[in-house]
């Protein structure tokens, strides 16, 4: 018999949205003054603390740089854009 683990996701809510579009903007605020920083631990303790997988985590920072960039924003480098995003997180970005 094939079991195939059911995965189900969770939906962002705004206040996790917000915190992820903080800790993006504190990651871009380093690397823009050229200061050198680590991403591991704070992608850990954010992942920790709303109960997602550190690459739930880092798919929606990679989420948020294809925001910036579309936006001619400069993006965090080390989370390449991706193609796909959902209207609401540039909406959150921008303030829409």
């Amino acid at each position: 018999m094939n079991m195939k683990k059911i995965i189900t996701r969770k939906a962002w809510s705004d206040s996790d949205t917000a915190e992820m579009i903080a800790l993006y903007n504190m990651f871009l605020a380093h690397q823009q003054a050229g200061e050198k920083y680590t991403k591991a631990a704070p992608i850990r303790a954010l992942a920790e603390k709303k109960g997602r997988s550190k690459g739930s985590i880092e798919a929606k920072m990679m989420n948020l740089s294809a925001v910036y960039r579309d936006l001619g924003m400069e993006w965090v480098t080390g989370y390449k854009p991706l193609s796909n995003y959902a209207k609401s997180l540039k909406d959150a970005v921008t303030g829409e």
